[in-house]
């Protein structure tokens, strides 16, 4: 009876070392992997600009970890003396966990070269969470097929059952599918692009931030954000400051008495912009500021000076700057204004 007792607590004992010993040796393994290989792949590829291999070793790091004591528990248990269902049920359990960290390891892969894709063709695609989130979702239901197939689990009638269901759920979900194929076909048309300052027919501007599923995201120069469904975006009118490019004129209105000497209007305000070019940063230098009178009123006759910005945020400041530096220069040379000011 000792005998036996002994014998069972020396396999306990054995079968405790075994255990440590893998899975100390697998976390080993899968530390070495990461800290020495491709973390220093990683700077490696970071220092190169080679996105892409940077992206594939990015996708690994620290999942190295988990899969190397995956690998050690599978040949674990292959090692220890166990009931056939136990073994059958552990390196079921292992599959489970290896094909769920795969997947989310790929549909971080997937996004992250979506994202360098989109970068590489900037001028053509706008880089919005739409498709990076698009590809992510692939990776996942094709993970979840691979794992419902691992458990056993029948794929085709699901399958049938989607088609079938599908046609429910539209009409469930009609709205967001709306905006989501919106969404599609504002990025296809190019016509918006992340980045792109925009004004919309309901009198809203601002920078475009992102196109969701749902939603296209603008923050205005107060920093508050602005959301518009896709399906509005793309059946409205908008301006786009950005298209064909993101210069753009700028025309600052002035009124001045009917008294006044307007060669010399034209020409103070000629050297008062040429003055403001120069200081403004966003001005640009090479353009000739550009003087004309618009109209005649019972408040007096407007006066346009025309300047180009390099981008239409630089506009305000241009405008801040000329009014301050012409109203001082007319009044230094006793050109008057108008009692009384129209709304311009």
């Amino acid at each position: 009876m000792h005998y036996i007792i002994g014998q069972n607590l020396g396999t306990a004992m054995h079968n405790y070392l075994k255990i440590t010993l893998f899975l100390t040796a697998g976390t080993l393994t899968g530390l070495l992997i990461d800290q020495l290989i491709l973390k220093k792949l990683l700077r490696v590829f970071e220092k190169s600009k080679r996105q892409g291999e940077e992206a594939v070793v990015w996708s690994l790091r620290y999942w190295v970890i988990l899969w190397a004591i995956l690998i050690a528990s599978d040949i674990l248990v292959g090692q220890i003396k166990l009931e056939s269902s136990v073994v059958k049920g552990f390196r079921q359990f292992f599959y489970i966990v290896a094909i769920i960290s795969v997947t989310i390891a790929l549909a971080r892969l997937s996004g992250k070269l979506v994202d360098i894709s989109i970068a590489k063709l900037k001028t053509a695609l706008p880089g919005v969470s739409l498709l990076t989130n698009l590809a992510r979702i692939t990776v996942y239901i094709i993970g979840g097929l691979v794992l419902l197939h691992t458990l056993g689990i029948s794929i085709a009638p699901i399958l049938t059952g989607l088609g079938i269901g599908g046609v429910a759920v539209a009409l469930a979900l009609q709205s967001t599918l709306t905006n989501l194929v919106a969404g599609i076909q504002i990025i296809a048309g190019g016509k918006l692009k992340v980045g792109d300052y925009v004004k919309l027919e309901t009198g809203e501007e601002g920078y475009v931030e992102d196109i969701t599923w749902s939603n296209t995201l603008i923050r205005d120069l107060s920093n508050n954000m602005i959301v518009v469904p896709n399906s509005r975006v793309t059946t409205s009118i908008f301006k786009n400051y950005y298209l064909p490019d993101a210069e753009m004129s700028v025309g600052v209105p002035i009124v001045v008495s009917v008294e006044a000497d307007l060669n010399k209007v034209e020409r103070l305000c000629v050297e008062v912009g040429k003055e403001v070019i120069q200081e403004v940063p966003g001005a640009v230098k090479t353009f000739e500021p550009i003087v004309r009178f618009s109209s005649l009123s019972e408040w007096g006759l407007v006066v346009n000076v025309f300047f180009r910005v390099i981008n239409p945020k630089d506009q305000f400041l241009l405008k801040h700057v000329f009014l301050k530096k012409i109203t001082t220069k007319f009044q230094e040379e006793g050109i008057k204004f108008p009692i009384r000011f129209p709304q311009i």
